[in-house]
C-alpha cells in the first residue's frame, strides 16, 4: 500500500447517468472521499491506481456500459474554483 493520497476519478458516462450509489459503495473503502461533479470525485486513499480501476471496472453499469475512466494521484499542490465546503474537505487533517 502506498502512502495515503489524493486520487481523481473521472468518467465520461456516453450515454447513461453513472451508477452513483455502487460507486459511493466502492468509495466507502477509502479513506475519505468527496463527490464534486456528477462524473467527478475525489479519493483520499493508499491503495494503487489499477485496484481502483479494477475495482470500478467491476461495478455492475460500469464495464458493461461505454464508459471511460480516468484516475489520477495528485499531491499536495492543486489549484481551481470549488466551493468552500469543497476546499474545506481537501485541506482537512487526516491521518
Amino acid at each position: 500500500m502506498k502512502q495515503k493520497r489524493f486520487v481523481h476519478v473521472g468518467f465520461n458516462f456516453e450515454d447513461s447517468a453513472p451508477p452513483t450509489k455502487q460507486l459511493e459503495a466502492a468509495f466507502d473503502k477509502a479513506s475519505d472521499w468527496l463527490r464534486y461533479g456528477t462524473q467527478n470525485w475525489i479519493l483520499y486513499t493508499g491503495l494503487e491506481l489499477d485496484e481502483w480501476r479494477d475495482r470500478i471496472y467491476k461495478i455492475k453499469g460500469i464495464g458493461d456500459k461505454d464508459v471511460s475512466i480516468l484516475l489520477v494521484d495528485f499531491g499536495e499542490t492543486y489549484s481551481g474554483y470549488l466551493s468552500d465546503s469543497e476546499w474545506k474537505w481537501l485541506n482537512k487533517k487526516r491521518s
